[in-house]
Formats: structure tokens, sequence, C-alpha cells
């Protein structure tokens, strides 16, 4: 069983991923690659910042088929 770590509201911004996390208050920006997969590349803090993730914290995420 599958135990739910954060919820939020998402939208896509410029072909990007917005998530928006109700416990931090941030928007975290995906980017969305040209094999479907998705990679965490920034997020935007509370005070409307933008903020690139270092490399070593980028993993990409993949469908499970």
């Amino acid at each position: 069983m599958v135990k739910k770590q954060l919820e939020g509201k998402w939208s896509i911004v410029d072909g990007q991923i917005h998530v928006y996390e109700s416990i931090t208050k941030r928007i975290v920006i995906w980017r969305i690659n040209t094999d479907k997969s998705i990679t965490p590349i920034a997020y935007i803090d509370t005070n409307r910042k933008r903020k690139a993730y270092p490399k070593e914290l980028q993993s990409t995420y993949k469908k499970i088929k």
C-alpha cells in the first residue's frame, strides 16, 4: 500500500508543469522531457522568487506501464 506524501494543485504553464504544494506553500516546476518523463527543475518560494534545483537533486520520473 502506498501512503500519500503531499497533496497539491497543478497546471501547465509555458510547457512546464507547475505544482502548488499546500504544505510547503511553494510551486515546484517540472520539465516535460521528449520521452514524456518529467523532471523537477526549479521552485518558486513564498517570496515569488524562482530558484533552480541543483543537478544532483533533479530526478527523472517515468510512467510505469
